[in-house]
C-alpha cells in the first residue's frame, strides 16, 4: 500500500451518477431559525447539487476503485470536481482523465512510489518518476509524445486540485514552470501574442518526416484523398451495397461535416419539399440550438449538395430504414431522437449529446461501428486494387476542404490572385474558428504540388539516362 492507496487501480463506469446534496426538508427549512432543539435526522432530504452543470444526472461517470474494490477518495473527488466546475466536461473527457490517473498510480506503484510521497529529492518525486517512466516507454516504441503529454497534463491537473483543496502544501514544487509567448492569427488575419506556461515535464521528440506522407493539422492529422482515391472510394462503397455508409460518407465528403454531425442528423429534416425550396446547396443548422452535434457545440450552417440530400430523402423512405427505425423504437420507445443513420440492431452510430435516453444505454455509441466498417470491410475492398490505401472517416472532411479550395482557386483569375476571399469562403464552409487553420490547406496544396513537380522532373531525367543504357 502506497500513500494510503491499494494498487492496482482500475476504472469503472457508473451508469447514472445523481448529482445531489443533503439539505433540510422544505418544512424543516421554514422553521430552522426558530428551532431550539436539533433537527431530527429524518428531516433531511437530497436535492440537486447547487453546482451541478447537468440537470440532475451525469451519465456514465468514470470512477476509480482500488484492488480491494474500495473507491479511491482523492481521485474520485477530483473527477467529481471536474463535472461540477468545468463546463464542457462530458463522459468521454472524464473517461480519458480517469484512465490517465489509473495509469499514473499503477506505474509509479510498480516502483514503490506513492502519489503523496514528497519526502525525497526532486527527481524522486512522483511527477518526475512518472515522466521518466513515460520517456523510457517512448524510447522502446511503446508510446508517442502526444499521448504522454496528455497523461502528464491530467496528472498536473490532479495535483493542482490537491493544492486548491489544501490536501497538500500549496508551496510544493512538483515541477518547474516558465512563461513564454505564443503567436496566433485571428479570423481577421491579425497576429497577436498570448502568454502561456510550460513545465519541465515535457518531451523532446524527433519526428521521422516522410515528404510523401503529407497531412493537414485540423483537429487531428488529416490526409485529403486525391481525385483518384475519391473515385476508388465511391466505387468501393457502391460495391459493398451499404446505403448507410454510402450516404454518410458522401455527406461528409461533400459538406465537410464531422462524424458527430453526420451521424446525429435527424431523419425529419430530409424531405423532398425542403429540397424543392432550396438551390443546389441545402442549408442545415447544426450545433447550439439544434439536436445536431458539432465540435464544441459551435452553431453554424452546413451546406449539403441537393443531389446528396435527395439520396438521403430516398433512403429515409426505404424499407431498410423503416425496419431499422422500428427496431430502434422497440428498444427505446420513449426516445425523442429520430436518427437518420441507425445500425441494424437499432442503435445510433453516434449518440447525440441531447439524446434524452443517453443514460439508458450501457455503452454510448461514438462511431465504433463506422470504424469497424472501415477496417473490416471498406479497406480490404479498396486494397484489392490499391494495396497502400489508408483512410479514416475524418479524412473525408479534409478531402472536402481541399476539393473546395481547388475549385474556388480555379475560378479566380491568376492575375487577380484574390486568395484571401477564397480562404474566407473555405473557412466559413469548414467552420474553422481561425483563418490559420484554413491556411494550412493552401500550404498543403502548395507543398504537394512542389514535391510532385520536383519528383516528376527528377524521374524524367533518370528515365532519359536509362533510355540508352551502356
Amino acid at each position: 500500500m502506497f500513500s494510503g492507496i491499494n494498487p492496482p487501480l482500475k476504472r469503472i463506469e457508473i451508469e447514472r451518477l445523481h448529482l445531489t446534496q443533503i439539505a433540510l426538508a422544505p418544512d424543516e427549512e421554514k422553521h430552522q431559525k426558530t428551532r431550539i432543539n436539533p433537527t431530527p435526522s429524518n428531516s433531511y432530504c437530497t436535492r440537486k447539487h447547487d453546482r451541478a452543470l447537468w440537470e440532475d444526472v451525469f451519465p456514465h461517470f468514470s470512477a476509480i476503485i482500488q484492488a480491494d474494490g474500495t473507491p479511491w477518495t482523492h481521485g474520485n473527488l477530483f473527477l467529481l470536481d471536474r463535472i461540477l466546475n468545468i463546463p464542457g466536461t462530458n463522459d468521454g473527457t472524464l473517461r480519458g482523465i480517469a484512465n490517465d490517473l489509473v495509469h499514473f498510480i499503477n506505474e509509479i506503484s510498480k516502483n514503490e512510489i506513492g502519489y503523496l510521497d514528497f519526502s525525497t529529492r526532486k527527481l524522486k518525486l512522483p511527477t518526475y518518476q512518472y515522466h521518466r517512466l513515460l520517456s523510457e516507454a517512448m524510447e522502446l516504441g511503446a508510446g508517442e509524445a502526444s499521448t504522454a503529454k496528455k497523461k502528464l497534463g491530467s496528472v498536473r491537473a490532479f495535483y493542482r486540485w490537491l493544492k486548491k483543496e489544501n490536501i497538500i502544501d500549496k508551496d510544493l514544487r512538483l515541477w518547474e514552470e516558465s512563461t513564454f509567448y505564443q503567436s496566433f492569427t485571428d479570423d481577421r488575419g491579425q497576429t497577436y501574442s498570448k502568454a502561456a506556461t510550460r513545465t519541465d515535464l515535457t518531451f523532446k521528440s524527433e519526428k521521422n518526416v516522410d515528404p510523401t506522407d503529407a497531412f493537414i493539422e485540423d483537429g487531428g492529422k488529416l490526409r485529403p484523398l486525391t481525385r483518384e482515391e475519391q473515385k476508388a472510394l465511391v466505387q468501393a462503397l457502391i460495391h459493398l451495397k451499404n446505403p448507410e455508409m454510402l450516404i454518410s460518407f458522401l455527406i461528409a465528403m461533400t459538406s465537410g461535416a464531422r462524424s458527430q454531425t453526420v451521424f446525429t442528423l435527424p431523419k425529419s429534416i430530409f424531405t423532398s419539399d425542403r429540397a424543392a425550396k432550396e438551390g443546389e446547396l441545402v442549408p442545415i443548422r447544426i450545433g447550439r440550438g439544434t439536436n445536431i452535434d458539432n465540435k464544441n457545440n459551435t452553431p453554424m450552417t452546413l451546406l449539403i449538395p441537393k443531389w446528396v440530400f435527395l439520396m438521403a430523402c430516398t433512403y429515409a423512405k426505404s424499407e431498410r430504414y423503416i425496419k431499422r427505425c422500428h427496431t430502434a423504437k422497440t428498444k427505446h420507445p420513449l426516445s425523442e431522437m429520430d436518427y437518420l443513420f441507425i445500425t441494424k440492431s437499432g442503435f445510433p452510430y453516434y449518440t447525440a449529446k441531447k439524446d434524452t435516453k443517453i443514460i439508458e444505454s450501457r455503452t454510448l455509441p461514438k462511431g465504433e461501428a463506422v470504424r469497424l466498417f472501415i477496417s473490416r470491410q471498406l479497406l480490404p475492398c479498396l486494397r484489392q486494387h490499391h494495396p497502400k490505401f489508408r483512410l479514416s472517416f475524418h479524412d473525408l472532411r479534409a478531402t472536402f476542404g481541399m476539393n473546395l479550395l481547388e475549385d474556388k482557386l480555379e475560378q479566380i483569375k491568376p492575375t487577380t490572385g484574390n486568395y484571401d476571399l477564397v480562404l474566407r469562403y473555405v473557412q466559413e464552409r469548414m467552420g474553422h474558428a481561425r483563418l490559420e487553420t484554413t491556411e494550412r490547406y493552401l500550404k498543403y496544396r502548395d507543398k504537394l504540388k512542389i514535391f510532385t513537380h520536383t519528383q516528376s522532373e527528377f524521374e524524367s531525367y533518370v528515365q532519359s539516362l536509362c533510355a540508352d543504357p551502356v
